[in-house]
């Protein structure tokens, strides 16, 4: 499965299998990840919120979660990113990223230079599923934009998600790399 998202204007994120389906006239196509290479990524706040149907799926959760975790410019209130996590994530995992996202020294660096991060989610399946816990591996890439200009580092990251049942979908409650 691949999260899909289009650069601008913002669509709704999806998740689905390769080869995506042909698209119908009513249905526009699965837009790729990456956006043009003249054009800045587009940041997560963008993304509509899951549905319920992709909210039940911890595919679904996890493609948004780590495309949220991966995806931040430096400028960005930190607030308001660790936000977008929360909306993902257990309240314990939620603290625990703003702990560690906050305590970057070299944040102010990354102002300067306008520096932004992306990242896509190029691999993703669920290797555990029960009632109480599900485990879904992924492979992200992720892109550095400096002052406007897109730098694909082609650097793929493997990441561990578990997720636990919360009311009709799931929460991020573990993450590993």
């Amino acid at each position: 499965m691949v999260t899909t998202w289009s650069p601008a204007p913002p669509l709704p994120s999806t998740v689905a299998t390769s080869p995506a389906p042909a698209a119908s006239p009513d249905q526009p196509a699965d837009v790729a990840l990456e956006p043009p290479p003249e054009a800045p990524p587009p940041g997560p706040g963008a993304l509509p919120a899951l549905t319920a149907a992709q909210a039940a799926d911890p595919e679904a959760v996890a493609a948004r979660f780590l495309v949220t975790y991966a995806t931040f410019h430096a400028g960005e209130d930190p607030a308001a990113a660790d936000a977008r996590l929360a909306e993902l994530a257990t309240p314990s995992l939620a603290e625990e990223l703003q702990r560690d996202s906050s305590a970057s020294a070299a944040l102010e660096d990354l102002r300067a230079r306008n520096v932004a991060f992306a990242g896509q989610v190029v691999e993703i399946s669920t290797s555990e599923r029960s009632g109480s816990r599900a485990t879904v591996v992924a492979v992200v890439e992720h892109t550095t934009v400096v002052d406007g200009v897109v730098d694909p580092d082609f650097r793929l990251v493997p990441y561990t998600v578990t997720l636990v049942p919360s009311g009709p979908g799931w929460l991020v409650a573990g993450l590993t790399s």
